[in-house]
């Protein structure tokens, strides 16, 4: 299994979340509907804060 390492998920994780609440903010429902890119919004907030305390937790803070 290939691992990642912090700044890359992170990195993937931020720029995923700003493509989902650029299209919430522009109400473009073309691919998903507004419920479906509010709860990716929620999803990839939530990993991003998940990320966030895994790597805290792993240096020691």
């Amino acid at each position: 299994m290939h691992s990642m390492n912090y700044e890359d998920v992170k990195n993937n994780v931020s720029n995923t979340l700003s493509i989902v609440q650029e299209q919430l903010t522009a109400g473009d429902f073309s691919k998903c509907t507004k419920e479906e890119l509010e709860s990716q919004a929620k999803l990839y907030e939530y990993v991003n804060d998940i990320t966030e305390m895994n790597h805290l937790y792993q240096n020691g803070y």
